[in-house]
């Protein structure tokens, strides 16, 4: 080969490494555009078995596209994180989550008392429980169910006499053998 044909190659090898290092960076800015996809991160938390992989891979993941998530996602993630991550879950996820959607709530105080606030039962205050003219006694109970009477017994059955014998006579049943000597 002579001198020129290896600068061809060379320049040639250089051009294609050149295309590879472009088209890999082309296909990483697109990944990048997607921002936010549920979908990606619920196929990248179930395909990847190793629990340990599982957790570096999801909070780089969040750390990466979480702040381009809408709160709809971010809740979709964060509903069905348990499930998507399994061993995988823990505080830290829980907290990169709980924190991106402090971020996306907070110029909105309804929302931000409500997030950490537990939904439980309306309190009573003690003037509901007293009224002016005392105490209130709680609501009465609901009326027993009816009770449904057994119906009567059945009639005595008659015994027609057996021929011979008086008509409430028992028979006699033969005498018990019990051999002195066993049989053999």
């Amino acid at each position: 080969m002579n001198r020129m044909q290896a600068q061809r190659s060379f320049i040639h090898a250089l051009i294609a490494a050149a295309f590879g290092v472009l088209s890999v960076a082309h296909a990483q800015s697109d990944s990048d555009k997607k921002g936010c996809l549920v979908a990606e991160f619920r196929t990248m938390a179930l395909k990847t078995h190793d629990v340990g992989q599982r957790v570096e891979r999801v909070e780089a993941w969040l750390r990466k596209h979480g702040s381009s998530c809408t709160k709809q996602q971010l809740d979709a993630i964060k509903n069905n994180r348990p499930a998507w991550l399994g061993a995988a879950d823990s505080p830290e996820v829980m907290g990169i989550i709980d924190g991106m959607l402090e971020a996306k709530i907070s110029s909105n105080p309804e929302l931000m008392a409500q997030f950490y606030e537990a939904k439980g039962r309306e309190p009573v205050t003690t003037a509901e429980v007293f009224s002016s003219t005392g105490y209130r006694p709680p609501p009465p109970p609901p009326p027993p169910a009816k009770v449904v009477a057994p119906p009567p017994p059945p009639p005595p059955v008659m015994v027609a006499p057996l021929l011979g014998m008086p008509e409430y006579a028992v028979p006699k049943q033969p005498p018990l053998f019990i051999p002195k000597q066993p049989l053999d």
